[in-house]
């Protein structure tokens, strides 16, 4: 999987390919469980929409739960 992040302008800043190597720079195991889902499932959901939008997706699940 590729990850690009961009700035609000849509320059990119950040640009890697993701591997079982890139957990040990970015931990996406535990922003899933922050999550509570799935890793499968989390990095399923930025292959498909985009880091941002995943991050976005999960976050508002993540509070909407929290108020319940």
């Amino acid at each position: 999987m590729h990850m690009k992040l961009f700035n609000s302008k849509g320059l990119p800043l950040l640009a890697m390919s993701l591997d079982n190597r890139a957990d040990n720079w970015l931990n996406l195991s535990a922003i899933a469980r922050y999550f509570n889902v799935p890793r499968s499932t989390f990095l399923q959901s930025v292959n498909d929409y985009g880091w941002e939008s995943a991050l976005a997706y999960y976050e508002q699940q993540r509070k909407t739960k929290l108020k319940h």
